[in-house]
């Protein structure tokens, strides 16, 4: 119950590195983290000579290639007596020589066209040593995983991942996109994020993937699902305030009724409404952005943020499955727009908009219930 109430209310310890400024939800953790930090402190396999950062991880290596069951030993590889030899991974190697990768499980949601697959990836024996060859490494092996898993997808299919490790409190989470979208350079960049720096990333070790696949069809007469029919669906969502103009200005009217909803201004009934003063607000939004009057796409909206530096716009899309498109600089005022049908509306509550009780700003997820609610950042939303 403690925890619970520690979860719940943002009263939850955490336990920064004074070397990295890495936190953790734990101080085991930080113990183990710090291990990173220490002149030798490496822990070597007395059977095959190889190098582990963590004790842990020696005995895992010791329990998988050197016991089995009944308290016999493998037999040691033949090499003369001298140690396995870590080599580093070049652009020659085929990268799926360096990593082995399992099927834990399989979930299929036939009704939803969904499939949740999870997979255990363990590393081979790899020599990394410093920052640029520790990205070139994790850019070629994370390259050729996603190439496996992905494998037999459409394009236009949409692909969630999560990434859990040993150095992680909570999974790295990377949110529906196009398969086509997917690259090694979103997953790159949020492990950045989280762990901030790629050297914390450990190859000496295995990792599970979560993969969530929806596959979407082309053409046929399949039954539509809850929320084709659009026009229902921002009727049933209250959440969703639909700026009605006839001009090319509703990206501009989006975004001053949003502000004006989070400033409580004096005349929001009339901005609200699509009033003179609407126009007026997102015509002045567009001279003091340098943005020419007509339709506006994301470059546009960049622009608006560069002027509007005290919020942080987000720009939700139905045609990315409703995943987030455009996020602005970290802000205390959030704004998000819903972009369907080349038009812009304003989303005035995420919660009721993915239908949860509760929404995180930082990881961008709906849940349920406080308590249960888990994510790489102090969230108290």
């Amino acid at each position: 119950m403690l925890i619970n109430h520690r979860r719940q209310f943002g009263h939850k310890d955490t336990f920064p590195c004074t070397i990295c400024q890495k936190t953790f939800g734990r101080r085991d953790n930080l113990d183990r983290h710090m291990l990173r930090h220490r002149d030798g402190s490496l822990f070597q396999c007395n059977t095959c000579g190889l190098l582990f950062s963590r004790i842990d991880c020696l005995q895992r290596h010791t329990e998988a290639k050197h016991t089995q069951t009944g308290g016999g030993s493998k037999r040691k590889p033949m090499n003369d007596g001298n140690p396995v030899l870590k080599r580093h991974i070049t652009r020659k190697d085929n990268p799926e020589q360096f990593y082995d990768l399992r099927v834990l499980s399989t979930q299929p949601i036939p009704k939803f066209n969904t499939t949740t697959t999870r997979y255990k990836v363990s590393f081979k024996e790899l020599e990394v040593q410093d920052l640029p060859q520790i990205l070139k490494t994790l850019r070629l092996l994370f390259g050729s995983i996603i190439s496996n898993i992905t494998e037999f997808m459409q394009s236009t299919d949409l692909i969630r991942l999560s990434v859990q490790c040993s150095e992680l409190d909570f999974p790295i989470t990377i949110p529906f996109m196009k398969v086509s979208q997917l690259s090694v350079e979103t997953l790159l960049r949020e492990i950045e994020r989280v762990l901030q720096s790629y050297e914390q990333f450990v190859l000496d070790d295995s990792l599970e993937i979560e993969m969530t696949h929806v596959e979407l069809s082309v053409g046929g007469t399949r039954n539509q699902g809850k929320y084709v029919d659009l026009e229902r669906f921002m009727k049933t969502k209250q959440c969703i305030l639909t700026i009605r103009n006839r001009d090319d200005l509703c990206c501009a009217r989006a975004l001053v009724t949003a502000k004006a909803n989070l400033d409580k201004h004096e005349k929001w009934n009339s901005i609200r409404q699509g009033r003179k003063i609407q126009e007026h607000l997102a015509t002045d939004l567009h001279t003091r952005a340098h943005v020419p009057l007509h339709k506006c796409g994301i470059e546009e909206i960049k622009k608006f943020q560069a002027v509007m530096s005290e919020y942080q716009i987000h720009v939700v899309s139905k045609e990315h499955f409703n995943g987030i498109i455009f996020q602005g600089p970290e802000a205390e005022k959030k704004i998000y727009l819903y972009f369907h049908d080349e038009h812009f509306d304003v989303i005035t509550s995420m919660p009721a908009f993915l239908s949860r009780n509760y929404y995180c700003h930082k990881c961008k997820k709906g849940y349920q219930h406080k308590e249960e609610h888990r994510c790489n950042n102090i969230c108290t939303s």
